[in-house]
């Protein structure tokens, strides 16, 4: 099934009530623009996300967050607020679906849920993809790539994230709590952490070098 005229209705809703705002924006707070946002925006666009979202859907998604970010500390278009984003404690889409499907697979294997979803998910799993510094599990579930795009195969995969230590000794809620903070330290390495490659920097040392070099040449 796909969303798509779902996501660009959704869309231009959300775009619609942030335009209303702006004309409120030098007379909130940052705070009030926060809440502001969070009831009148991300209600509409966050609202049953778990059941259309997904990581191909960011270019729509992130834009309006972003779009939604430099409302609220008054960015131009071009500054770069990915930090800003993380300080304010939203998610990427890349980020969002995956927390989204691990508050639902939480509640599953619960069994708050409907009976037929009981015995719905598996924890259960089996070595996957192995790096070189990580190694990766799957579910134990023999699922072509078509069947990876299902709930089941997805809710399964963030269970068998959690370590068992947190499965069998924390709350849901906690669970949810430090599973969002791990995410969100992810999106700020990757997205907020600068480059480290040094090949392409030169500071002033360097000119004066080659000044001195020539000065004393000659």
């Amino acid at each position: 099934m796909a969303w798509t005229s779902h996501i660009a209705k959704t869309s231009r809703a959300c775009g619609f009530a942030l335009s209303k705002l702006n004309p409120l924006q030098d007379l909130l707070s940052v705070k009030n623009r926060i809440l502001e946002i969070n009831s009148l925006v991300f209600s509409k666009l966050f609202y049953a996300s778990v059941v259309w979202m997904k990581p191909s859907d960011s270019s729509v998604v992130d834009s309006l967050i972003k779009r939604c970010v430099r409302f609220i500390f008054k960015r131009l278009k071009y500054d770069s607020i990915s930090s800003s984003v993380c300080e304010c404690k939203y998610l990427y889409t890349k980020f969002k679906t995956r927390y989204d499907n691990l508050k639902l697979a939480l509640n599953v294997s619960n069994n708050k849920c409907p009976n037929y979803f009981r015995n719905y998910l598996t924890s259960e799993k089996t070595e996957g993809i192995v790096t070189r510094r990580v190694k990766y599990h799957e579910p134990n579930l023999q699922y072509l790539n078509i069947g990876k795009r299902s709930f089941k195969y997805s809710g399964s995969k963030e269970l068998t994230q959690l370590s068992p230590s947190d499965l069998s000794s924390l709350s849901i809620k906690q669970i949810r709590t430090k599973v969002f903070s791990s995410l969100l330290d992810a999106q700020l390495k990757e997205f907020c952490t600068p480059p480290t490659d040094s090949h392409d920097f030169c500071d002033l040392s360097c000119i004066d070098d080659v000044i001195n070099s020539l000065l004393t040449s000659s």
